[in-house]
């Protein structure tokens, strides 16, 4: 349907999907938006949500246990929303 969406002459071009957050949730139509995504011709990329305060390479085994990128698909993103109290140093290790 989204690949059917003209708005003034304007049509969507990529997508982001939502894979993953923390080490417990997935997006359970996941699987179904990448596969339909690229059916349709559609560029996608896929996100995980990150959890501050959960470690992150174990965050990042999670998601790229659910995606497997393939050439021409945008490279991964990491949506980081919240700080959960921590400090910039502390985010960023």
């Amino acid at each position: 349907e989204v690949a059917k969406m003209n708005i003034r002459g304007i049509a969507v071009q990529f997508c982001i999907i939502k894979a993953s957050q923390g080490l417990t949730l997935s997006d359970s139509r996941f699987a179904e938006n990448w596969n339909k995504a690229k059916k349709a011709g559609i560029v996608r990329g896929a996100y995980h949500y990150f959890e501050p305060g959960v470690d992150g390479r174990l965050q990042a085994k999670r998601f790229l246990a659910i995606v497997n990128p393939e050439k021409g698909d945008l490279v991964p993103v990491v949506d980081n929303e919240s700080t959960n109290g921590l400090g910039r140093n502390a985010l960023i290790q």
